[in-house]
Protein backbone atom coordinates (compact mmCIF):
# COMPACT_ATOMS: atom_id res chain seq x y z
CA UNK A 1 0.00 0.00 0.00
CA UNK A 2 1.66 3.41 -0.96
CA UNK A 3 2.63 5.48 1.76
CA UNK A 4 1.77 8.80 1.49
CA UNK A 5 3.46 11.79 0.37
CA UNK A 6 4.92 15.00 2.27
CA UNK A 7 2.71 17.35 0.48
CA UNK A 8 -0.56 15.39 0.96
CA UNK A 9 0.82 14.80 4.97
CA UNK A 10 1.16 18.66 5.33
CA UNK A 11 -2.37 18.99 2.74
CA UNK A 12 -3.93 16.93 5.67
CA UNK A 13 -2.72 18.58 8.56
CA UNK A 14 -3.53 22.09 7.36
CA UNK A 15 -7.25 20.60 7.13
CA UNK A 16 -6.99 19.54 10.10
CA UNK A 17 -6.50 22.74 11.61
CA UNK A 18 -8.94 24.57 9.49
CA UNK A 19 -11.71 22.10 11.17
CA UNK A 20 -10.29 22.90 14.31
CA UNK A 21 -10.61 26.22 14.18
CA UNK A 22 -14.14 26.67 12.77
CA UNK A 23 -15.12 24.44 15.74
CA UNK A 24 -12.78 26.99 18.11
CA UNK A 25 -15.50 29.99 19.01
CA UNK A 26 -12.54 32.37 19.96
CA UNK A 27 -10.79 31.43 16.55
CA UNK A 28 -14.04 31.95 14.19
CA UNK A 29 -14.29 35.52 16.12
CA UNK A 30 -11.25 36.54 15.63
CA UNK A 31 -11.18 35.38 11.90
CA UNK A 32 -14.38 37.57 11.40
CA UNK A 33 -13.25 40.30 13.13
CA UNK A 34 -9.80 40.54 11.56
CA UNK A 35 -11.54 40.72 7.94
CA UNK A 36 -13.57 43.54 9.23
CA UNK A 37 -11.42 45.65 11.19
CA UNK A 38 -7.77 44.86 10.12
CA UNK A 39 -8.19 42.98 6.55
CA UNK A 40 -10.89 45.73 5.67
CA UNK A 41 -10.56 48.95 7.36
CA UNK A 42 -7.77 51.99 6.90
CA UNK A 43 -7.21 55.54 8.54
CA UNK A 44 -5.81 58.06 5.62
CA UNK A 45 -5.93 61.89 6.08
CA UNK A 46 -8.10 61.41 8.83
CA UNK A 47 -10.38 59.49 7.16
CA UNK A 48 -11.54 56.40 8.99
CA UNK A 49 -12.70 53.89 5.87
CA UNK A 50 -13.85 50.68 5.38
CA UNK A 51 -15.69 49.12 2.10
CA UNK A 52 -18.97 51.01 3.43
CA UNK A 53 -17.63 54.48 2.74
CA UNK A 54 -14.66 53.39 0.10
CA UNK A 55 -15.73 55.21 -3.02
CA UNK A 56 -17.22 58.05 -1.47
CA UNK A 57 -13.73 58.33 0.99
CA UNK A 58 -11.40 57.46 -2.34
CA UNK A 59 -13.16 60.63 -4.49
CA UNK A 60 -13.21 62.70 -1.80
CA UNK A 61 -9.19 62.03 -0.68
CA UNK A 62 -8.73 62.82 -4.66
CA UNK A 63 -10.61 66.38 -4.52
CA UNK A 64 -8.59 67.29 -1.28
CA UNK A 65 -4.96 66.98 -3.60
CA UNK A 66 -4.08 63.18 -3.19
CA UNK A 67 -3.10 63.61 -6.94
CA UNK A 68 -1.53 66.57 -6.63
CA UNK A 69 0.73 65.68 -3.59
CA UNK A 70 1.34 62.03 -5.70
CA UNK A 71 2.45 64.34 -8.58
CA UNK A 72 5.01 66.08 -6.67
CA UNK A 73 6.63 63.41 -4.93
CA UNK A 74 6.76 61.51 -8.35
CA UNK A 75 8.51 65.03 -10.11
CA UNK A 76 11.04 65.04 -7.27
CA UNK A 77 11.68 61.55 -6.71
CA UNK A 78 12.08 61.36 -10.76
CA UNK A 79 15.13 63.75 -9.81
CA UNK A 80 16.50 61.40 -7.26
CA UNK A 81 16.22 58.62 -9.39
CA UNK A 82 18.29 60.37 -12.26
CA UNK A 83 20.97 61.28 -9.81
CA UNK A 84 21.26 57.86 -7.95
CA UNK A 85 22.03 56.56 -11.19
CA UNK A 86 24.09 59.31 -12.59
CA UNK A 87 26.40 59.02 -8.81
CA UNK A 88 25.21 55.82 -7.58
CA UNK A 89 23.79 56.82 -4.57
CA UNK A 90 21.91 59.36 -3.14
CA UNK A 91 24.38 62.44 -2.62
CA UNK A 92 23.96 65.47 -0.01
CA UNK A 93 22.91 67.78 -2.77
CA UNK A 94 20.20 65.61 -3.77
CA UNK A 95 18.83 64.62 -0.45
CA UNK A 96 18.85 68.27 0.73
CA UNK A 97 17.27 69.03 -2.63
CA UNK A 98 14.85 66.58 -2.34
CA UNK A 99 14.40 65.98 1.54
CA UNK A 100 10.35 65.89 1.88
CA UNK A 101 10.53 63.13 -1.18
CA UNK A 102 13.05 61.14 0.25
CA UNK A 103 11.57 61.47 4.02
CA UNK A 104 8.53 60.89 3.19
CA UNK A 105 8.98 57.50 0.92
CA UNK A 106 11.93 56.79 3.93
CA UNK A 107 8.71 57.11 6.93
CA UNK A 108 6.82 54.76 5.24
CA UNK A 109 9.22 52.36 4.33
CA UNK A 110 9.90 51.96 8.90
CA UNK A 111 5.76 52.47 9.33
CA UNK A 112 6.53 55.89 10.98
CA UNK A 113 4.10 57.88 8.81
CA UNK A 114 1.88 59.32 12.00
CA UNK A 115 1.60 60.94 15.13
CA UNK A 116 -1.10 61.75 17.75
CA UNK A 117 -4.00 60.53 19.26
CA UNK A 118 -5.90 58.26 16.86
CA UNK A 119 -3.09 58.58 14.22
CA UNK A 120 -4.54 61.81 13.40
CA UNK A 121 -1.24 64.24 12.26
CA UNK A 122 0.15 63.08 9.37
CA UNK A 123 3.88 64.31 9.22
CA UNK A 124 4.11 66.37 5.75
CA UNK A 125 5.73 69.40 8.14
CA UNK A 126 8.84 67.16 9.61
CA UNK A 127 9.37 65.55 6.09
CA UNK A 128 9.30 69.30 4.68
CA UNK A 129 11.43 70.74 7.54
CA UNK A 130 13.83 67.42 7.37
CA UNK A 131 15.23 68.90 10.97
CA UNK A 132 18.75 66.84 12.05
CA UNK A 133 19.05 65.49 15.15
CA UNK A 134 21.95 66.75 17.28
CA UNK A 135 25.41 64.93 18.00
CA UNK A 136 24.21 64.59 21.95
CA UNK A 137 20.55 63.39 20.84
CA UNK A 138 22.32 61.14 18.81
CA UNK A 139 24.75 59.76 21.45
CA UNK A 140 21.88 59.38 24.13
CA UNK A 141 19.89 57.19 21.19
CA UNK A 142 22.10 54.90 19.66
CA UNK A 143 20.08 52.06 18.71
CA UNK A 144 16.96 51.14 17.02
CA UNK A 145 13.91 51.20 19.86
CA UNK A 146 10.52 52.02 21.34
CA UNK A 147 10.71 53.76 23.84
CA UNK A 148 7.27 53.50 25.25
CA UNK A 149 5.62 55.18 28.70
CA UNK A 150 4.82 52.40 29.92
CA UNK A 151 7.92 50.62 29.54
CA UNK A 152 10.51 53.19 30.20
CA UNK A 153 9.03 55.94 31.69
CA UNK A 154 8.74 59.45 30.00
CA UNK A 155 11.09 59.20 27.10
CA UNK A 156 11.77 62.83 24.89
CA UNK A 157 14.33 63.29 22.76
CA UNK A 158 13.51 67.13 22.87
CA UNK A 159 14.34 67.27 26.82
CA UNK A 160 16.81 69.47 27.70
CA UNK A 161 18.63 68.59 30.86
CA UNK A 162 16.45 68.32 33.56
CA UNK A 163 13.75 69.88 32.01
CA UNK A 164 11.15 67.32 30.82
CA UNK A 165 9.66 68.25 27.42
CA UNK A 166 6.34 67.78 26.06
CA UNK A 167 7.28 68.34 22.69
CA UNK A 168 6.35 65.86 19.46
CA UNK A 169 7.80 65.67 15.78
CA UNK A 170 10.74 63.57 14.39
CA UNK A 171 14.77 64.28 13.82
CA UNK A 172 16.41 62.41 11.10
CA UNK A 173 20.17 61.44 11.29
CA UNK A 174 22.22 61.20 8.02
CA UNK A 175 25.86 60.25 7.10
CA UNK A 176 27.82 59.86 3.90
CA UNK A 177 30.16 57.83 2.83
CA UNK A 178 33.47 58.77 1.79
CA UNK A 179 31.62 59.30 -2.26
CA UNK A 180 29.66 61.49 -0.69
CA UNK A 181 26.79 58.82 -0.93
CA UNK A 182 24.06 58.47 1.64
CA UNK A 183 25.10 55.64 3.92
CA UNK A 184 23.23 56.18 7.42
CA UNK A 185 19.71 57.44 7.32
CA UNK A 186 17.91 57.22 10.84
CA UNK A 187 14.63 58.50 11.88
CA UNK A 188 13.38 59.42 15.51
CA UNK A 189 9.90 59.86 15.62
CA UNK A 190 8.75 61.27 18.68
CA UNK A 191 5.17 60.79 18.26
CA UNK A 192 4.04 61.69 21.22
CA UNK A 193 5.28 63.28 24.44
CA UNK A 194 5.93 60.23 25.67
CA UNK A 195 6.59 57.56 23.13
CA UNK A 196 9.90 57.71 21.00
CA UNK A 197 10.19 55.45 17.97
CA UNK A 198 13.49 54.87 16.22
CA UNK A 199 14.15 53.18 13.25
CA UNK A 200 17.10 53.05 10.75
CA UNK A 201 16.24 52.90 7.19
CA UNK A 202 17.98 50.42 5.04
CA UNK A 203 19.57 52.17 1.79
CA UNK A 204 19.13 49.95 -0.47
CA UNK A 205 15.26 49.29 0.45
CA UNK A 206 15.19 52.97 0.24
CA UNK A 207 16.54 53.16 -3.63
CA UNK A 208 14.53 50.24 -4.88
CA UNK A 209 10.99 52.40 -3.49
CA UNK A 210 12.12 55.70 -4.88
CA UNK A 211 12.72 53.40 -8.27
CA UNK A 212 9.36 51.68 -8.04
CA UNK A 213 7.06 54.91 -7.27
CA UNK A 214 8.53 56.33 -10.46
CA UNK A 215 7.87 53.52 -11.91
CA UNK A 216 4.48 52.81 -11.42
CA UNK A 217 3.45 56.32 -11.12
CA UNK A 218 -0.39 56.95 -12.89
CA UNK A 219 -1.61 60.72 -12.41
CA UNK A 220 -5.12 58.76 -12.51
CA UNK A 221 -6.17 58.62 -8.65
CA UNK A 222 -8.87 55.50 -8.82
CA UNK A 223 -11.99 56.13 -6.56
CA UNK A 224 -11.17 52.90 -4.75
CA UNK A 225 -7.34 52.70 -3.63
CA UNK A 226 -7.10 51.05 -0.29
CA UNK A 227 -6.67 47.10 -1.72
CA UNK A 228 -9.87 46.03 0.51
CA UNK A 229 -11.08 42.18 0.30
CA UNK A 230 -14.53 42.83 0.30
CA UNK A 231 -17.40 44.82 -0.84
CA UNK A 232 -19.89 46.78 0.33
CA UNK A 233 -22.56 44.02 0.07
CA UNK A 234 -19.71 40.99 1.38
CA UNK A 235 -18.38 43.23 3.95
CA UNK A 236 -22.09 43.68 5.35
CA UNK A 237 -22.54 39.86 5.51
CA UNK A 238 -19.76 39.44 7.48
CA UNK A 239 -21.29 41.50 10.04
CA UNK A 240 -24.38 39.71 10.04
CA UNK A 241 -22.33 36.01 9.94
CA UNK A 242 -20.78 37.57 13.27
CA UNK A 243 -24.09 38.48 14.67
CA UNK A 244 -25.62 34.96 13.92
CA UNK A 245 -22.67 33.15 15.85
CA UNK A 246 -22.01 35.38 18.87
CA UNK A 247 -25.09 38.15 19.57
CA UNK A 248 -25.82 36.73 22.49
CA UNK A 249 -23.19 38.85 23.68
CA UNK A 250 -22.29 41.77 21.29
CA UNK A 251 -23.84 42.79 18.02
CA UNK A 252 -22.00 44.69 15.04
CA UNK A 253 -24.34 47.58 13.49
CA UNK A 254 -23.80 49.88 11.24
CA UNK A 255 -23.84 53.74 12.32
CA UNK A 256 -23.16 56.62 10.43
CA UNK A 257 -20.52 55.15 8.19
CA UNK A 258 -18.84 53.49 10.63
CA UNK A 259 -19.38 50.04 12.72
CA UNK A 260 -20.25 50.14 15.65
CA UNK A 261 -19.80 46.75 18.55
CA UNK A 262 -22.72 46.33 20.75
CA UNK A 263 -22.15 44.94 24.32
CA UNK A 264 -25.35 42.94 26.12
CA UNK A 265 -24.42 45.00 29.62
CA UNK A 266 -23.83 48.58 30.46
CA UNK A 267 -20.30 50.00 30.65
CA UNK A 268 -19.50 49.15 34.09
CA UNK A 269 -20.71 45.91 33.85
CA UNK A 270 -19.02 45.09 30.43
CA UNK A 271 -15.92 46.87 31.99
CA UNK A 272 -15.80 44.58 34.60
CA UNK A 273 -16.50 41.19 32.78
CA UNK A 274 -12.91 42.30 30.01
CA UNK A 275 -10.77 43.06 32.95
CA UNK A 276 -11.55 39.75 34.81
CA UNK A 277 -11.65 37.93 31.04
CA UNK A 278 -8.31 39.72 29.87
CA UNK A 279 -6.47 39.51 33.16
CA UNK A 280 -6.93 35.94 33.02
CA UNK A 281 -5.39 35.90 29.68
CA UNK A 282 -2.43 37.79 31.39
CA UNK A 283 -3.36 41.30 29.51
CA UNK A 284 -3.22 43.38 32.72
CA UNK A 285 -6.28 45.44 31.83
CA UNK A 286 -7.57 47.84 34.25
CA UNK A 287 -10.64 50.32 34.07
CA UNK A 288 -12.24 53.53 35.14
CA UNK A 289 -14.95 55.47 34.72
CA UNK A 290 -15.05 58.36 32.39
CA UNK A 291 -18.85 58.83 30.72
CA UNK A 292 -18.86 55.38 30.13
CA UNK A 293 -15.86 53.21 31.57
CA UNK A 294 -12.80 53.25 29.52
CA UNK A 295 -10.27 49.81 29.70
CA UNK A 296 -6.82 50.61 30.02
CA UNK A 297 -3.96 47.67 29.01
CA UNK A 298 -1.47 45.71 27.54
CA UNK A 299 -2.85 44.01 23.98
CA UNK A 300 -1.94 40.61 24.07
CA UNK A 301 -0.99 40.53 20.33
CA UNK A 302 1.35 43.05 20.03
CA UNK A 303 2.53 44.09 23.61
CA UNK A 304 1.37 48.11 23.15
CA UNK A 305 -0.63 49.82 25.92
CA UNK A 306 -4.14 50.98 24.34
CA UNK A 307 -6.95 52.43 25.37
CA UNK A 308 -10.52 51.81 24.70
CA UNK A 309 -13.87 54.22 25.55
CA UNK A 310 -17.05 51.80 26.68
CA UNK A 311 -19.48 54.48 25.80
CA UNK A 312 -23.64 54.34 26.86
CA UNK A 313 -25.36 53.46 23.82
CA UNK A 314 -27.33 56.98 23.86
CA UNK A 315 -24.11 58.32 23.72
CA UNK A 316 -24.26 57.23 20.20
CA UNK A 317 -27.47 58.84 19.26
CA UNK A 318 -26.13 62.54 20.44
CA UNK A 319 -27.81 61.86 23.82
CA UNK A 320 -24.87 62.94 26.06
CA UNK A 321 -24.53 61.18 29.67
CA UNK A 322 -22.54 59.97 32.18
CA UNK A 323 -22.66 56.66 33.00
CA UNK A 324 -25.51 56.48 36.31
CA UNK A 325 -25.41 52.51 37.96
CA UNK A 326 -28.88 53.34 38.63
CA UNK A 327 -30.19 55.20 35.31
CA UNK A 328 -28.64 53.37 33.26
CA UNK A 329 -28.47 49.18 34.55
CA UNK A 330 -30.02 48.48 32.17
CA UNK A 331 -28.38 50.12 29.03
CA UNK A 332 -26.33 48.71 26.33
CA UNK A 333 -22.62 49.65 25.72
CA UNK A 334 -21.35 50.91 22.45
CA UNK A 335 -17.38 50.44 21.47
CA UNK A 336 -16.31 51.71 18.31
CA UNK A 337 -13.47 49.20 16.87
CA UNK A 338 -12.46 51.27 14.14
CA UNK A 339 -10.91 53.59 16.50
CA UNK A 340 -8.22 51.23 18.44
CA UNK A 341 -9.00 48.06 15.69
CA UNK A 342 -6.25 45.56 17.26
CA UNK A 343 -6.96 46.23 20.89
CA UNK A 344 -10.80 46.22 19.78
CA UNK A 345 -10.66 42.72 18.02
CA UNK A 346 -9.14 41.30 21.52
CA UNK A 347 -11.30 42.68 23.71
CA UNK A 348 -15.21 41.83 21.44
CA UNK A 349 -13.33 38.44 20.63
CA UNK A 350 -13.16 37.53 24.69
CA UNK A 351 -16.69 38.96 25.61
CA UNK A 352 -18.55 37.22 22.57
CA UNK A 353 -16.60 34.34 23.34
CA UNK A 354 -16.89 34.13 27.10
CA UNK A 355 -18.78 31.17 27.44
CA UNK A 356 -17.05 27.82 26.84
CA UNK A 357 -19.83 26.91 24.03
CA UNK A 358 -21.49 29.95 21.94
CA UNK A 359 -24.86 28.75 20.33
CA UNK A 360 -24.12 29.07 16.59
CA UNK A 361 -27.33 30.49 16.30
CA UNK A 362 -27.86 32.95 18.41
CA UNK A 363 -29.30 36.09 18.23
CA UNK A 364 -29.13 39.39 20.62
CA UNK A 365 -32.22 40.24 22.13
CA UNK A 366 -33.70 43.39 20.82
CA UNK A 367 -33.19 46.49 22.99
CA UNK A 368 -35.82 47.99 24.31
Amino acid sequence: MPQPTSPQINEARDLVRETIAETNPKQRAEKLLNVLFAENFTYQQGKYISPLNAESAGQELSRDGQAKKQKELFTSLAEVKEAIERNDGISEETYERHKYAINSIARDLVDQRWWGNNLSHLCEKEDREGKKATAEQIAKFPDDTDFTEERHGHTNIFDQGYERSVFEGTLFETKFDPNGNLATYKIFHQGHRDALRIRTVNITELVSKIKSFVAEFTEEVPGQQFGFTLDKKAYLQKMAEFNEQFGNFVTLEVIGNNVVAIFNANPQQVAKKLVELGNAEGMKLTSEARSGYVIKGTNDSDGRFHYADLLLLDNMEVKYDTFDPKKHKNTHTALLPYLTPEFAIDLITMYATQEEKVCGSAIAEKRK
